[in-house]
């Protein structure tokens, strides 16, 4: 019975190490094309949640990680609501499901505090004015590493 179940937490550390890469490397590039085009595309987030969702359900933990999307549900609708974009609200659905629901309130809240530093830095020494736009994609791939050190 032991050994049975330390091979299911070894094929599961294996799973996480498998999904953490896959939503690194999928921040790492949404961050260089929002910082380059101000824009998520769709499709390949779709295909990560998609990835993800099956990796967890073939890990037996599925439901354990699904309160996770409510935070990015809750930007969705948000961005709906205010006829915004839904890139941001679709990376915050994968790493919902990568992280859990408080994992992802915490990169969310890293996330909002980078870009608040750097847009009060920006402002200051006048290298941007009021009305400019700072792609969000990259300060959440900055915390999501911070969050994977820590």
């Amino acid at each position: 019975m032991r050994r049975a179940a330390n091979v299911a937490e070894r094929r599961s550390d294996k799973m996480n190490v498998f999904i953490f890469l896959i939503t690194g490397i999928y921040l790492s590039v949404m961050a260089v094309i929002d910082h380059r085009l101000q824009k998520i595309p769709v499709l390949p987030g779709v295909i990560g949640i998609l990835v993800i969702v099956l990796a967890r359900v073939v890990d037996g933990d599925f439901w354990k990680w699904m309160p996770g999307v409510a935070v990015g549900v809750f930007l969705y609708l948000m961005s709906k609501a205010t006829r915004g974009a839904v890139g941001d609200a679709l990376v915050y659905l994968m790493t919902g499901v990568t992280l859990g629901f408080f994992g992802n309130i915490e990169l969310l809240t890293l996330s909002l505090f980078f870009s608040a530093i750097v847009s009060v830095f920006l402002l200051v020494f006048r290298k941007v004015g009021k009305k400019k736009r700072i792609p969000f994609v990259p300060f959440t791939a900055i915390a999501y590493g911070v969050v994977m050190v820590l």
